[in-house]
């Protein structure tokens, strides 16, 4: 497939527009790596100033501080479909990806023709080594040989669990969990009990220190999502209670979360931190047994409101020109993909995908990228029609939600004017009637999600 897709990178045809044209490699091309943290939003992070009760995680804090935070940052309503974007560059529609993997459940996972980041950098100018560590969870077990699924999508190197710790191919009676979890270690497959969010670090910081430059670096954790449990008393900063609640429980195991990624922060040498790009995001919203007021607990992960696919994100490197500054550019998780291709030195607009460069955002935290965001997600997985679709579009000043179910269409329209904790109230179905910049607005939005709809093709 690299043969192929060298290839197509090569005979891409018109590549003379803005988004198609990568900036010029004045040197080496930057390494990329991109650390994924599971079921975390805004909500959860004191540097985004959503809460005013937040875990304790100097480590985003640090990235915050040294690196630029984006505020309006876009995934998907849950775990697969996001990981499907942020390493294909496309929407769950072209991808068949609109729903979590349920592994011995469902045959569909990322099809084995999809141009993958991996893929992409190794046709690079400059060929990328790559390891992905930690989380999958875009496989089907129902597969042939899905324990070497990573390495047919182009990585070199994969290291851990195939799913959720939950979930394993192998019969096992013991209870699974964070201590008691099926890795796959380039595709062999065992029983591991070392604690997972640090045995996926430790796999990490050990790819670091073998990865000839440049290289892509993907790191996906699966903390703090379920099983709650109580982490290592070693990895927190602050004691658990003696009878904690759930929301606690999530808040210690994303303080170990965080405690292990400043860990591996650590172990990046100085010519590394100069040369390397570094994307730390959630890839979905908060989970509502965590959820505490005053969020809405029903807007959670699975759902397209703010708190289901908003999520921190920070970019730290030799690209960002304002540490310790933020942007309000509307962003895409499938940007990342997009973003660390230029980086290397490759176009992608041949290659069907829908995230934009934010390499100007990197160096001008005011540049704006596109007008209106757009998310989605639906069930079953596959090909279209879908039994449930929920897609949301926002712009910089409402946001517009359709979901279609066996009910038909309901709409939902929200001005985002900052005075609520999430979107506010539904002004469709307030009963009173849209003020002249809304009813513009609400238009506006219609057009864009009409558009963004008819141009995603599954497959294509």
């Amino acid at each position: 497939m690299i043969a192929a897709l060298t290839w197509a990178l090569a005979c891409s045809g018109d590549t003379t527009t803005d988004s198609a044209t990568p900036p010029a490699l004045d040197g080496p091309a930057q390494n990329v790596l991109i650390v994924l943290l599971d079921d975390v939003g805004v909500d959860k992070v004191t540097a985004y100033g959503e809460h005013p009760h937040t875990p304790d995680t100097p480590t985003l804090d640090r990235l915050a501080r040294d690196g630029l935070l984006f505020r309006n940052a876009y995934a998907n309503p849950s775990c697969s479909p996001t990981r499907a974007s942020v390493l294909t560059g496309r929407h769950p529609s072209r991808t068949g990806i609109g729903r979590w993997i349920s592994p011995w459940d469902h045959s569909w996972d990322l099809q084995d023709g999809e141009h993958t980041l991996p893929e992409v950098l190794a046709a690079a100018p400059q060929a990328y080594d790559s390891a992905a560590i930690g989380k999958w969870h875009l496989v089907s077990f129902l597969r042939d040989d899905p324990s070497h699924h990573a390495q047919l999508q182009g990585f070199a190197t994969h290291r851990g669990p195939l799913a959720n710790l939950k979930m394993a191919i192998q019969e096992d009676d013991a209870d699974r969990g964070y201590t008691h979890w099926e890795k796959a270690d380039q595709g062999t497959l065992s029983w591991e009990t070392a604690y997972a969010t640090t045995d996926t670090v430790d796999d990490a910081v050990a790819a670091l220190a073998t990865l000839e430059s440049p290289w892509l670096l993907y790191v996906a954790l699966n903390a703090p999502h379920i099983p709650i449990h109580e982490p290592p008393e070693h990895l927190l900063n602050t004691p658990l209670s003696e009878d904690p609640t759930h929301s606690a429980l999530y808040g210690a195991m994303l303080e170990a979360a965080d405690t292990e990624l400043g860990r591996l922060l650590d172990q990046l040498t100085q010519e590394q931190w100069d040369t390397t790009a570094l994307f730390v995001a959630g890839d979905n919203g908060t989970p509502k047994e965590a959820i505490t007021e005053p969020f809405d607990a029903t807007r959670e992960k699975g759902t397209v409101y703010e708190n289901g696919v908003r999520v921190p994100l920070f970019a730290l490197g030799p690209s960002v020109s304002t540490p310790g500054g933020e942007t309000d550019a509307l962003v895409q998780l499938t940007d990342l993909f997009t973003t660390a291709a230029a980086l290397g030195g490759v176009a992608t607009d041949s290659l069907g995908a829908d995230g934009l460069s934010l390499v100007p955002v990197l160096a001008d935290p005011t540049a704006t990228v596109r007008q209106v965001v757009y998310t989605e997600g639906f069930q079953p997985l596959g090909e279209p029609p879908y039994s449930t679709h929920e897609r949301m579009v926002r712009s910089a000043t409402h946001k517009l939600i359709h979901r279609d179910d066996d009910q038909g269409l309901t709409r939902e329209f929200f001005r985002m004017d900052g005075t609520a904790t999430d979107e506010g109230a539904d002004l469709l179905a307030a009963g009173g009637s849209l003020s002249a910049q809304d009813e513009l607005a609400c238009a506006e939005l219609e057009q864009a999600m009409a558009d963004t709809v008819s141009g995603l093709v599954f497959g294509l």
